[in-house]
């Protein structure tokens, strides 16, 4: 989810927005009832701070013995997530007049956030180099490499720039003439600014930066199918690019999803022909798959551990960017992450592993301020967890007991429960765990808050919140409708083609040997491994 984007979620293209009102599944409309309810909610979910839920056995234990979802995830969700849906503008959720914006992702999940629509589309991304391929001067092809960055020194008096080249590319602006060398870096040259929400989010990217001019460097000693000749020059663009997604797609598969999605859901897909488990259409499919991302800002920590020596509260790592602190940038040496204790192998037990928080309805004190999200309304508080309440207010989407409805037959841990009873279920745990009196609700100004219009129209990102503390491990997991939506969008996206190999799949498979003989990466962790430090 992006500060820079209010509008993620719910406002898109042949979507129209509510005029004033919310339908809800057992008929009429609910205007300022459920309007009072879910704000009485979002400032119980703003103080729902996980230094005061910290004893809950929803959230992460203390020194690393929750060994769960390792942080890593939780900002790979993200950069996949801007893979999938880029909204056109902001808007605002309680405005009835505001314009439908549009999704800006024609082909989610192929790593447009990354690549953009290419060099011609966006030249500010890429850096043309010459790569000689043998002792032939004549010999030299040029490959389209994707831009990076150098760390500045720890210590910002010293200008000396450090290599490798491993933070994002950023450039200064100066309207008034010639480059200011002390003005501000507020250009971050990537295809997608938002990448750069978060220092941790902006390194992530320049892993997959790495990875793509890896593979696109090797592609001046590619060799055809036949083993005669060279690839020619004019392909070996596309082959790398078809290789980097090739890779990112299988860590998708089976690293990220069967780490966040629960697996009794995950094991009802067919790898080779996915079908839709809640019959949404792929529209629908991206508009509530907006909600569950949202709902991931619960796993976010306030502290991390970069490297063996650094560590940073929440707070300055969102704050590092071109975007909020451009005098402080380029990122500093010292602070460059060390991946694997985001990403750990099976097994590691190194105590600096950063593990995420656990699903549920709780958030990092820093998820709750404007740092993280500004105030939508001015009589409303800052941070995500309001603004993402509230995001569905105007939003045509599925109810959620229909979406459990069409679910439970599937699913026999669901089906032995009526969905509207299942749905009281949830959200009485969840209550119980944001030390709701559901009876005796009263807001700041000690008016009374009916809860029933809630529970009768759950807003969808709080509902799963209260899902995955239920009856998802326990927090481990999104539970069964988050896992489904999550699944539903991405796996007819990610499904395996058994059909007949082109040429130019074998020439993608060859360059991806060719480059990590260590054999197929499957997983952040071999990522990790087998990428070249430079």
């Amino acid at each position: 989810m992006s500060h820079r984007d209010l509008g993620f979620g719910g406002f898109f293209e042949d979507d129209p927005l509510r005029s004033g009102f919310k339908r809800i599944p057992i008929g009429g409309w609910v205007d300022d009832r459920l309007a009072k309810a879910l704000l009485y909610l979002g400032h119980q979910l703003n103080q729902s701070t996980s230094s005061l839920y910290e004893f809950n056995n929803f959230l992460n234990a203390p020194e690393c013995q929750f060994l769960g979802v390792s942080a890593g995830y939780t900002y790979l969700f993200q950069l996949a997530s801007h893979d999938v849906l880029q909204s056109s503008r902001m808007v605002h959720p309680f405005e009835d007049n505001a314009p439908t914006p549009t999704n800006l992702r024609r082909m989610p999940l192929a790593l447009e956030t990354i690549f953009g629509g290419g060099p011609i589309a966006c030249p500010f991304a890429y850096d043309t180099r010459k790569v000689v391929t043998s002792d032939d001067p004549e010999d030299l092809d040029g490959v389209e490499l994707l831009r990076l960055g150098l760390f500045r020194d720890s210590n910002r008096a010293i200008k000396k720039r450090h290599q490798p080249p491993q933070d994002l590319p950023r450039a200064r602006f100066n309207p008034d003439g010639p480059e200011n060398p002390d003005a501000p870096y507020t250009e971050v040259l990537i295809a997608d600014a938002r990448n750069d929400d978060n220092n941790i989010l902006a390194q992530l990217t320049v892993l997959f930066h790495r990875l793509h001019n890896a593979l696109a460097t090797q592609t001046a000693l590619l060799k055809d199918p036949s083993g005669t000749r060279l690839i020619l020059p004019r392909h070996r663009s596309r082959i790398a690019r078809q290789a980097t997604i090739r890779i990112y797609h299988r860590i998708l598969r089976e690293d990220l999803l069967p780490t966040l999605m629960h697996s009794d859901v995950l094991a009802l897909y067919d790898p080779v022909n996915p079908k839709s488990l809640l019959g949404l259409s792929p529209q629908e499919n991206a508009d509530h798959f907006a909600f569950a991302a949202r709902a991931a800002h619960s796993m976010v920590r306030n502290k991390y551990k970069l490297n063996s020596t650094v560590s940073h509260e929440l707070s300055r790592i969102i704050s590092t960017s071109s975007l909020h602190a451009p005098l402080n940038l380029p990122t500093p040496q010292n602070w460059k992450i060390d991946w694997t204790l985001f990403f750990p192998e099976d097994g590691a037990s190194d105590p600096r592993i950063n593990w995420a928080i656990k699903l549920g309805p709780h958030f990092a004190p820093t998820m709750t301020q404007t740092v993280a999200a500004n105030k939508v309304d001015d009589s409303l508080p800052a941070g995500a967890p309001i603004r993402d309440l509230l995001a569905d207010f105007h939003t045509q989407l599925v109810p959620v007991e229909t979406l459990l409805q069409t679910l439970a037959p599937q699913l026999p841990t669901l089906a032995s429960v009526p969905p509207q009873d299942k749905v009281a279920q949830i959200i009485t745990a969840g209550f119980g765990a944001l030390k709701i009196d559901e009876i005796n609700a009263s807001d700041h100004n000690g008016e009374s808050v009916d809860l029933q219009p809630f529970r009768a129209a759950p807003s969808l990102p709080l509902f799963l919140l209260f899902e995955a503390q239920s009856e998802g491990n326990a927090g481990r997991t999104f539970g069964p409708l988050g896992s489904a939506i999550i699944g539903d969008c991405f796996m007819p996206l990610l499904k395996k083609d058994t059909s007949q190999v082109s040429l130019e799949d074998q020439v993608v498979e060859a360059l991806e040997k060719l480059t990590f003989p260590g054999g197929p990466i499957s997983s952040m962790a071999e990522l990790i491994k087998q990428l070249p430090d430079n």
